[in-house]
């Protein structure tokens, strides 16, 4: 299958789309001419159940109930801050 522009997904990067895609087509083997490995559905399929996990089960779709009987409850990744500080306080001394 071949998709592009997508208003629904604009908001996501290229990796996340393409993850919400596989999961949400579980019968697709190729999307946009790249063949899927089982182990690129597998992580497509937990980052859609951490994806939706957070919200409300009226707004989950259906296909989430089926990949939680598959992989059980995922929970969410640990957002770590990877930005360097802004700023460095250093103390030194210097002796003749």
């Amino acid at each position: 299958i071949k998709l592009q522009g997508i208003p629904l997904f604009d908001k996501h990067d290229d990796a996340k789309r393409r993850s919400l895609i596989i999961a949400g087509l579980p019968n697709i083997e190729k999307l946009n001419g790249s063949p899927i490995t089982a182990e690129e559905r597998e992580e497509a399929e937990r980052e859609f159940i951490r994806f939706f996990g957070d919200e409300s089960p009226d707004n989950r779709p259906s296909m989430y109930q089926n990949l939680l009987r598959k992989h059980g409850f995922i929970t969410s990744l640990a957002n770590v801050n990877m930005t360097p500080a802004s700023h460095v306080t250093l103390w030194g001394s210097y002796e003749d």
